[in-house]
C-alpha cells in the first residue's frame, strides 16, 4: 500500500514539473508585451506641441474623445534605429496615447518600439526603437497600437487601437 502511494506521489510531482515547465517556456519564448495600467506620465522626448488645447474639453464622466492625424507610412533608418513618421494627438482630444510600432510574422508580435505618454496637442515625428536587429532593408506590414489613457486620472481607457501602416527599412 506504502509503495502505491509513493507512486500517486511521485507521477503527481512528474506532471507538476512537466505543466511548470510549459508554462515557463512559453512565458520566455512569448513576445507579448502587457501595457501598464496607468500612463508614466512623462512626456515622450520625441514629443513637439503643436495645438493649444483649448480652455474647456467638454465630455460626460465615464467617456471622452479621441481625434488622431497620422500617416500610414514609417521609414526605419536601421544604423540610428529611429522611425520617421508623423502621428498627432489633437488638442482637442481628452486622451493621452502610447503608442507601439510592431510587426506581426508567423504569428509573433515583434514589438520595435514605444513611445512614452503623447499629451493632447502634441505630435511626434520620430520614434526610438529597440528591438529592428533582426529587420533587413525592405518593406513589412505593420501596426502602430494607440494605447489610450485618461488625462486627468492617468488610468488605461478599456479600449485600443490599431493603424496599419507601411514599413520601410532602410
Amino acid at each position: 500500500m506504502e509503495r502505491k502511494n509513493n507512486n500517486i506521489i511521485v507521477i503527481f510531482l512528474i506532471v507538476i514539473i512537466i505543466v511548470c515547465s510549459v508554462v515557463l517556456v512559453y512565458l520566455i519564448t512569448s513576445n507579448d508585451t502587457i501595457s501598464p495600467d496607468y500612463a508614466s506620465g512623462s512626456i515622450d522626448t520625441n514629443a513637439i506641441k503643436e495645438d493649444k488645447a483649448p480652455e474647456k474639453k467638454e465630455y460626460k464622466s465615464g467617456g471622452g474623445s479621441v481625434n488622431l492625424k497620422f500617416s500610414d507610412v514609417v521609414e526605419i533608418d536601421s544604423k540610428t534605429k529611429v522611425a520617421k513618421l508623423y502621428f498627432k494627438n489633437p488638442g482637442t482630444s481628452t486622451e493621452e496615447i502610447v503608442l507601439k510600432l510592431i510587426i506581426r510574422k508567423d504569428d509573433k508580435e515583434i514589438v520595435l518600439g514605444t513611445s512614452e505618454t503623447i499629451p493632447a496637442g502634441y505630435a511626434i515625428y520620430k520614434m526610438n526603437l529597440d528591438n529592428i536587429d533582426m529587420l533587413t532593408q525592405g518593406g513589412y506590414d505593420g501596426v502602430l497600437k494607440t494605447i489610450y489613457y485618461n488625462e486627468k486620472t492617468k488610468a488605461k481607457e478599456m479600449i485600443d487601437s490599431e493603424i496599419k501602416v507601411k514599413i520601410e527599412v532602410k
